[in-house]
């Protein structure tokens, strides 16, 4: 059987970077297992 939608889990996102000079705005994420930066706008 196909899926009828495979598109359906897509996902459109936006995101930006910041900058002040030679700093970069992130976003941080702590985790369980650790941690990550993303920008502005991305989940």
């Amino acid at each position: 059987m196909t899926d009828p939608a495979p598109f359906s889990r897509v996902k459109i996102r936006t995101s930006g970077l910041v900058f002040c000079g030679e700093d970069i705005a992130l976003i941080r994420h702590d985790r369980p297992n650790g941690s990550h930066y993303t920008p502005p706008g991305v989940h």
